[in-house]
């Protein structure tokens, strides 16, 4: 794995704190709001990232057990309407069940079991990480949550940094891959001394050759906004980007990685 599962969620630790009491912070008002995230409510984004603690949690507790059942996708939809109802408050406690549950949980495990597989919607992967999976919802639904209030930051620059490893790991197809119709393409993408190079083919986006350049496409920009351009939460003709190559990058690059809704 790329990154470490217990600095994963020492990491997520206090994103996950800070979400919770922004959740609790909202209004009624808020809560019904439309939110960043294309289609859903303030109410769904929070219901979808309590949701996903759950799921993570079964997970975890059900690959230890030898027990495949599904803990994401479609038979979790009921799930994330129950939590809607539920409201902000339960919401907030329960994610701080369900994660301070997880901690302990994999505070336990070996590395054997650390290396246990579970189904997941891009495929079966390992406890492990599972906890870095975490650490990216917290934190990229914690800015949806942050920008759906109005707010513009970039993501906080330590976990931002460590999360370009979980997105651009060269042993799996890119994290968030949006399958685009769009092949054949490169991208050198940078940050600061790091340098990956994603190409598109017809599987999707890779991170076929990490620590070089080589790709006419070049996109550099500091690790909190380029996370962000990654994951489909901001596009890189913004002034935060220097970006290279045919006058067309920012679409191309769009088209595979996604962009604000």
């Amino acid at each position: 794995m790329p990154v470490d599962p217990h600095r994963s969620l020492e990491l997520a630790a206090p994103r996950q704190e800070a979400l919770c009491r922004a959740i609790e912070s909202l209004t009624e008002a808020q809560w019904q709001a439309p939110s960043n995230c294309a289609g859903w409510a303030v109410a769904d984004l929070v219901a979808h990232v309590t949701r996903n603690g759950e799921s993570v949690l079964l997970a975890t507790q059900r690959a230890l057990s030898g027990d495949s059942t599904p803990a994401f996708g479609p038979t979790m939809r009921s799930r994330e309407e129950a939590l809607r109802a539920s409201g902000a408050q339960a919401c907030a406690a329960l994610q701080r069940t369900e994660f301070a549950e997880l901690r302990t949980l994999i505070g336990g495990l070996d590395p054997d079991q650390l290396g246990l597989t579970f189904p997941h919607p891009m495929g079966p992967r390992p406890v492990a990480w599972y906890c870095t999976a975490r650490l990216s919802e917290v934190t990229f639904h914690g800015w949806d949550l942050g920008r759906s209030l109005g707010h513009d930051e970039p993501l906080e620059g330590e976990a931002a940094a460590y999360l370009l490893d979980y997105l651009l790991d060269s042993n799996q197809p890119v994290a968030n891959d949006r399958r685009a119709e769009r092949t054949a393409d490169a991208f050198n993408v940078v940050s600061g001394t790091r340098s990956w190079v994603v190409t598109v083919g017809p599987t999707g986006p890779r991170v076929a050759v990490s620590g070089a350049e080589g790709a006419a496409r070049r996109i550099a920009a500091e690790p909190g906004w380029l996370a962000l351009a990654l994951y489909g939460r901001t596009r890189i003709d913004r002034p935060e980007f220097s970006v290279s190559g045919p006058a067309d990058t920012a679409d191309a690059f769009a088209a595979v990685f996604g962009q604000p809704g």
